[in-house]
């Protein structure tokens, strides 16, 4: 789980804000907005549900939430068991499943920070300690280093993110892996490499064209968004 900023951390975050608002900052009051993490030890109590907030919450990194909202209200209009003898089988379902899930939602969510290289405040730091990083989450990036993930890294069927979600963010923070091991399952390796040289020159042109994060902000402040 996620490290709530202590004081020293709200005050110097807010001092960052204002230095960077300048004169637009006076008069203006950063207000802190409480966020309770975690999640239920049980989802399904009897004749009560909880879905969505009421359930959980990890951040809003991946707004996870929204997608287990909808997992959630699916699920428990899907298995409404016909009678109420078999009110107890569903419910210690759909508590084990929503379980899996909301842990499989703090691994992914946690493999944003503990694969970045930032370190430069104390949110980061505490963020990338070993400690505060899941068991199955060490152990599957000590594999990774050693191949690429692939789909038998992922044994639940419902699990929120899969093979997909944590190639983009593995590859995208430029996680490091051998892939000598694999080289055997690559089918065409020529081809792969001559699509690999082109997604860099891509990126390249694109990097050196569009505009900065910043300036095209400002743009959509001065002209708003293009309509579709």
């Amino acid at each position: 789980m996620f490290l709530v900023a202590n004081t020293r951390q709200l005050n110097l975050q807010n001092k960052r804000l204002e230095d960077y608002l300048g004169d637009d900052a006076k008069g203006c009051e950063a207000r802190v907005i409480p966020l309770k993490l975690g999640y239920r030890e049980k989802f399904w109590h009897k004749n009560c549900v909880a879905i969505g907030m009421s359930g959980g919450f990890v951040e809003p990194l991946e707004a996870s939430a929204i997608f287990l909202f909808d997992a959630a209200a699916n699920m428990l209009a899907d298995q409404m068991p016909a009678s109420r003898e078999h009110m107890l089988y569903v419910e210690n379902k759909f508590n084990r499943s929503f379980t899996m899930r909301m842990e499989r939602t703090i691994e992914f969510i946690k493999l944003h920070y503990c694969i970045s290289d930032r370190r430069d405040t104390a949110y980061w730091q505490d963020n990338c300690d070993l400690n505060s990083i899941p068991v199955n989450l060490q152990e599957n990036l000590k594999v990774w280093k050693t191949r690429p993930p692939t789909r038998y890294d992922f044994e639940q069927a419902w699990e929120p993110f899969n093979l997909d979600s944590y190639l983009y963010v593995l590859y995208g923070l430029e996680f490091d892996t051998k892939i000598e091991s694999s080289h055997p399952l690559i089918v065409d390796e020529h081809l792969a490499a001559k699509k690999m040289t082109a997604v860099a020159e891509l990126s390249e042109k694109l990097v050196k064209h569009l505009p900065s994060h910043r300036d095209l902000l400002k743009k959509v402040q001065l002209h708003g968004f293009t309509r579709i």
